[in-house]
């Protein structure tokens, strides 16, 4: 698909007839590179990550894109509801997993915003932070001291990636050794939601096995570059010796749920991804972007009208110009514009005829918002849900078939969420917490 030139990842969508041509009209042998191209296809990126900025942008910023996703994410997301009556003792410990899902966690707010991710991005990777604390330990006497009850640039210092500990029990000087302790506090655990463009994915076609690979965001490594105190007393440490050698965090598998849209085949380079479902609509989405510039100047240019007012006369022969001082009727005219203003009652008595001339005003009839609502449905149609899902109107009665669309459109994402909360989120706190 990519040598025809559909879709990012194709190679031959800038070619030299694409870079010398012009598109206002001064070259006349400017031609496109298929006859399957327009304008906005040679913009798109060549690779899924690369996708990622446009999707949040547009996303962000187009208010159409923007209300259908987030009614997608919000609309199949419910109240997590436990039960379970065949295990012994679970009753007890009931209270305890809903005060952590509801008020600690706030799984359905998580659950909303993982969706958002999802169809923007038609990726979600997830994982759960375990609190710890930072422990220094002296190379010489092997006194260890959590760094949080240190002082620092007194007790403990970092330069070069590195911690030196001028340590409290023999007062040795020098580097130290770092050690991250894990802790059980269910109060303390997170849920991150990973930036995808901040992910590398190693896929392997063969074992459909994938490795997730961190690139830490320059400015992270400017904060602990910079010695931001609570950086570096919360920086894991595996986080700090990827910095210094300037690698990727390899992500452990354990810790990783990848919430991934259906997606075909791809090639080798975005194997591993899910692609945006949002994709279809970013090409109609510009061309709508130049139907609003479009009006936006039929507003500024022809809405208001200009008119121009001038003496006037019937008789051919005897021209006002010639008979009267011009400049004593201007300031006639708008005397008694203003007196008319003051007063709309008010009648003024001129010795002339008033002629005027309107110039503009036909805004109304060069609007394009027949066009604009067009090119919107077939945003949502691109998008993959019915018209009334994004204005309004859907009902049972009315549209049984749409909902019907949209129950088996949501039922693999539902599916997606259940297996997240039954078999990864909550199996793995239970395993640290020993719940």
């Amino acid at each position: 698909m990519a040598a025809s030139g559909f879709g990012p990842g194709s190679s031959y969508r800038f070619t030299s007839s694409y870079r010398h041509g012009s598109l206002d009209g001064r070259n006349t042998n400017f031609k496109y590179p298929s006859q399957w191209w327009d304008v906005a296809h040679m913009e798109l990126p060549s690779t899924v990550k690369s996708l990622f900025k446009w999707c949040r942008y547009h996303v962000l910023v187009n208010p159409l894109i923007s209300a259908v996703t987030k009614k997608m994410a919000a609309y199949p997301i419910t109240k997590v509801v436990l039960d379970d009556q065949g295990e012994d003792g679970f009753d007890k410990n009931k209270k305890r997993w809903e005060d952590f899902l509801y008020r600690t966690i706030d799984v359905n707010r998580q659950q909303l915003e993982i969706g958002l991710d999802y169809y923007t991005y038609g990726n979600c990777v997830v994982s759960i932070f375990y609190p710890f604390h930072k422990y220094l330990r002296c190379k010489n006497c092997n006194h260890q001291e959590r760094i949080k009850r240190l002082k620092f640039k007194k007790q403990w210092d970092f330069r070069n990636f590195e911690y030196h500990l001028n340590c409290p029990k023999c007062s040795h000087n020098g580097t130290c050794s770092v050690e991250d302790v894990f802790y059980k506090s269910a109060r303390d655990i997170k849920i991150i939601r990973w930036n995808p463009s901040d992910l590398t994915i190693d896929f392997n076609p063969i074992t459909q096995t994938s490795e997730f690979a961190y690139k830490i965001p320059g400015k992270l490594r400017k904060k602990v570059m910079g010695k931001n105190r609570k950086y570096l007393e919360e920086m894991p440490q595996k986080f700090v010796e990827s910095m210094k050698y300037r690698r990727p965090v390899i992500l452990t598998s354990e810790n990783i749920f990848h919430f991934k849209a259906p997606t075909p085949s791809l090639e080798s380079n975005d194997q591993g991804w899910g692609y945006p479902p949002i994709l279809p609509a970013l090409k109609d989405s510009f061309y709508l972007q130049i139907m609003k510039k479009a009006q936006e100047a039929v507003m500024l240019e022809h809405l208001v009208p200009l008119d121009i007012i001038f003496p006037s006369s019937q008789d051919a022969n005897a021209s006002p110009y010639t008979s009267i001082n011009l400049s004593d009727w201007k300031r006639k005219i708008e005397k008694e514009l203003t007196q008319w203003r003051m007063d709309p009652n008010h009648k003024p008595i001129l010795p002339l005829p008033v002629g005027y001339q309107r110039v503009g005003g036909n805004g109304r009839a060069l609007m394009l918002t027949q066009e604009i609502r067009a090119m919107s449905e077939h945003i949502i149609t691109g998008m993959g849900v019915p018209q009334e899902f994004a204005f309004g109107g859907l009902s049972w009665t009315g549209s049984s078939v749409s909902l019907r669309m949209l129950e088996n459109q949501f039922m693999s994402y539902r599916d997606m969420h259940e297996h997240f909360l039954k078999h990864f989120f909550i199996p793995s706190v239970a395993r640290f917490m020993g719940w």
